[in-house]
């Protein structure tokens, strides 16, 4: 089609970078929006989150035949923000593996849309619920067993700063 072999080549490698481009911009934004919406939650750890998912979903399964519950992906799509709550709306997805008496292990994904809350400053929270509570001293990583003081029974490491308790409404 074209006779020049320089335009040729230009226009091919032209087209390959804006095909590139076209798929490579939505994974970008997509991710910096991600970033931005944990920027506006005080003291958020994806992975911790991920854990109390785990544990808060593997306790409230039914299902005899369950074997393992798996937390991947958080897509946060919503924090609101006030004076004494965070809200956050989110899509979680992950992966449920059940072991029927007799049969072969299978799994199954699923996609939850959950609303959580936790008090931007924990002492103001005002309304009960079920919360995930913190396993582990930050300090010294042992298992925290709080004492008459709310201090780690290990290392004396007083949890001030609770931050890290979510609520969940699904």
């Amino acid at each position: 089609m074209i006779e020049d072999t320089e335009i040729s080549l230009a226009a091919g490698v032209g087209a390959a970078i804006l095909a590139f481009g076209t798929i490579v911009t939505p994974i970008i934004c997509g991710k910096v929006k991600q970033d931005n919406l944990a920027k506006k939650i005080v003291g958020y750890s994806e992975n911790y989150l991920r854990s109390c998912l785990n544990e808060y979903f593997s306790k409230n399964e039914n299902d005899n035949d369950l074997l393992d519950f798996s937390i991947g992906t958080i897509k946060l799509l919503k924090v609101s923000n006030t004076d004494e709550i965070t809200t956050v709306k989110s899509e979680v997805y992950g992966t449920k593996t059940f072991l029927p008496e007799n049969k072969k292990p299978f799994t199954k994904k699923f996609k939850k849309k959950l609303t959580m809350q936790r008090a931007r400053y924990p002492e103001k929270r005002k309304s009960d619920g079920e919360f995930f509570v913190e396993k582990e001293c930050p300090s010294c990583g042992a298992t925290f067993l709080p004492d008459e003081n709310e201090c780690c029974s290990y290392c004396g490491y007083s949890l001030h700063g609770d931050s890290e308790k979510w609520k969940i409404k699904i």
